[in-house]
């Protein structure tokens, strides 16, 4: 692990991770970038310096979270594709587009994203869907989720989620229809 710190003169650390990756890329076979917009543009400039294969992972548009998070947008990820927001917004897609049509495999976890990696005009060849993976833990022998239950007070079902808390994964909208659900479930149990 080499860290490269971003504190102080960007400009130096740009050419500080350039050189490490330029480095690295040697000694190696293949770059292999977790981001495609900081990061990503070193291990660009990288893999056409050293000849190496360049696979970016693709699980999220940094682009239209900035601009969701400002306040300078409230449309969904597609919809947003389509529309000038200002001048860094519309750099940002456009290095984003750039790193991702030069890589050689991009990676990504649904064919939601995979399909708006294709509307970035990446060649659909080249896009590998591997869906995030969960391990299961064996259920230990002593649990018992009734007595959990109690002792957490909890009452009825239990939903779990694991995610960020923001607004485009929805967790609000599921909380909101929770009590519908109850209702719904009363009514499926004692009527239906």
């Amino acid at each position: 692990v080499v860290r490269i710190s971003k504190v102080g003169n960007k400009l130096l650390a740009f050419f500080k991770l350039f050189r490490q990756a330029i480095n690295l890329a040697r000694i190696n076979d293949q770059i292999y970038t977790l981001d495609v917009y900081s990061t990503g543009f070193s291990a660009l400039l990288a893999s056409k310096v050293t000849g190496r294969r360049l696979i970016a992972r693709f699980t999220g548009d940094s682009a239209w979270e900035t601009a969701y998070n400002r306040g300078w947008t409230k449309d969904n990820i597609v919809d947003f594709q389509k529309k000038f927001i200002n001048w860094k917004i519309f750099l940002n897609k456009w290095r984003r587009n750039t790193i991702l049509k030069a890589c050689d495999v991009v990676i990504t976890d649904c064919y939601f994203l995979k399909n708006l990696l294709v509307s970035f005009d990446v060649q659909e060849s080249k896009i590998m869907v591997v869906h995030n993976s969960v391990e299961y833990l064996p259920k230990p022998n002593d649990f018992n989720k009734e007595q959990f239950k109690r002792e957490n007070n909890l009452k009825e079902k239990v939903i779990l989620t694991v995610c960020r808390l923001v607004p485009w994964k929805g967790v609000g909208t599921v909380m909101k229809l929770l009590p519908d659900l109850k209702l719904w479930h009363w009514l499926s149990a004692n009527l239906l």
